[in-house]
């Protein structure tokens, strides 16, 4: 992947929940394919961090571990290795030639979707 792939991607994952986001200075709204991409990895990595979460404090509940630093602690280390690895697999789930699932909105199309300039 060269740089410009990876920065196009990396904008892509900064796409908000609807598909919408600012690509080198113009808005971009993902087509019905790349949304359901986006949802997969919006709502599968934050409900693999919700239960994450819940079992570091059940397991860091118990009597030895009282400590609520502790438990901070191991929630984040658990994300800072959790997240690369969401990162690789959602890697593998988006279309290889992003540009041709991004379609470019109009500033009508931007008003009407309440997304105006900012």
């Amino acid at each position: 992947m060269n740089y410009e792939e990876k920065r196009l991607f990396s904008q892509v994952m900064r796409m908000s929940f609807n598909g919408i986001g600012m690509i080198d200075g113009k808005r971009y709204q993902a087509n019905p394919e790349l949304k359901k991409v986006l949802r997969k990895r919006t709502t599968g990595g934050l409900t693999i961090l919700f239960l994450l979460s819940i079992l570091i404090s059940l397991f860091l509940e118990a009597d030895p571990f009282q400590n609520k630093l502790l438990t901070q602690l191991a929630a984040l280390a658990s994300t800072l290795f959790f997240v690369p690895i969401h990162n690789a697999y959602c890697r593998r789930l988006f279309p290889k030639d992003l540009k041709n699932y991004l379609i470019p909105l109009e500033p009508e199309e931007e008003k009407r979707l309440g997304q105006g300039s900012e």
